[in-house]
């Protein structure tokens, strides 16, 4: 229980450090004014004032933060800028509400980004610590009646092309498939030196827990590789390979996502603050390792999240910024609020359908 509260403080703490630090040095690029740096809400637990008159602080409830910058009105409407008619220029070049939405834009994309650059500079390290085993492209085995096999994938066979996607690697293979059971694709294979075009539709099988719990459902088309090699990497090699993890991850989930919103993806796998916690204390405890890749994995959750064009997200605001950009004025005060009302509906049913996910698996785990 003390590693899973110790773990969830300390892995909250340094992402929401990170996201806000972003925002934060974004605005100061843009020349606006920080007024408050808080990790927390609600009661100030300790604060001090740097040189430039921010006030950083630590607050009681570690679940958040926020970088508050002078003249933020959150997404102001045309109506309330006469409110900033009398102010000296001097202040109006460091108000947020009156830089242009580009600029503004840049501020809310500059906290999510940060998380994917924290997520980037923690696999960089790993794989330039420590190389990356590459698992082969090419079947070492079919399993009997599976989709592979019903398609006339053979034994030594080489998986070059899924969905259209290139493939270098098993881990792209199970990127793909993973997330799309009973899916129909297309595939293509180097056999003797010729490309063979093939299709398959995926099947569907359980991931269980030591226990035998279900803890979801993922595709597969039922191919193991025939092995795998180990692989040295100098800076440049482990940041790509970096990136394309990042890139992968966010695909998935992305894609997810929508399977979720049109119903082919139950929201049984949500998960919330409960498997963080859990999750936390586990990575903690089995080395600084695991907990920095945890912390990466999960940082890119929260910078994804916070992308999404939903009202009080970073997406909903630059989402704001675009209509502005698009149609040259900003949108009015009562559909901010129509939306801002919606958006909040949204992250309360997430919270509540996580939430109850996470009551759930811990009663019948």
């Amino acid at each position: 229980m003390f590693s899973s509260i110790f773990g969830f403080l300390l892995v909250i703490t340094i992402i929401v450090f990170i996201h806000e630090l972003g925002h934060y040095v974004a605005a100061r690029l843009m020349g606006v004014d920080v007024l408050e740096f808080s990790i927390g809400f609600g009661k100030k637990l300790v604060s001090w004032k740097d040189s430039r008159g921010t006030i950083w602080k630590i607050c009681l409830l570690p679940l958040g933060g926020y970088v508050k910058m002078f003249g933020d009105r959150g997404v102001a409407s045309d109506s309330e800028l006469d409110a900033f008619s009398d102010m000296p220029t001097e202040l109006k070049k460091k108000t947020f509400t009156l830089q242009p939405p580009l600029r503004r834009a840049f501020i809310a994309v500059a906290g999510p980004m940060a998380n994917y650059i924290l997520a980037l500079v923690i696999i960089s390290f790993m794989y330039a610590s420590y190389g990356k085993y590459i698992i082969s492209n090419e079947v070492g085995s079919v399993l009997e009646s599976s989709p592979a096999e019903k398609a006339g994938i053979h034994k030594g066979d080489k998986i070059i092309s899924l969905n259209g996607s290139k493939i270098e690697s098993f881990d792209s293979i199970y990127n793909i498939v993973a997330i799309r059971p009973n899916t129909f694709m297309s595939i293509e294979i180097l056999r003797e030196g010729r490309v063979l075009k093939l299709h398959l539709v995926t099947s569907e099988r359980e991931i269980k827990d030591e226990a035998g719990k279900v803890l979801g459902k993922v595709g597969a088309i039922g191919v193991a590789s025939s092995g795998f090699d180990h692989k040295d990497l100098n800076i440049i090699e482990s940041a790509k390979y970096a990136l394309d993890d990042i890139y992968n991850i966010s695909s998935m989930t992305l894609t997810a996502v929508g399977q979720m919103i049109f119903g082919s993806r139950s929201t049984d796998d949500l998960r919330g603050t409960l498997t963080i916690a859990q999750q936390s204390g586990e990575s903690l405890t089995g080395g600084y390792m695991n907990f920095l890749l945890y912390i990466a994995m999960l940082s890119i959750n929260i910078g994804f999240v916070n992308l999404l064009p939903i009202p009080i997200l970073d997406g909903g605001h630059i989402m704001y910024c675009l209509y502005e950009i698009i149609t040259r004025k900003r949108p009015s005060k009562a559909a901010q609020s129509l939306f801002n009302k919606i958006g909040l509906m949204i992250v309360i049913f997430l919270f509540v359908i996580s939430t109850s996910n996470d009551i759930k698996a811990l009663i019948y785990r």
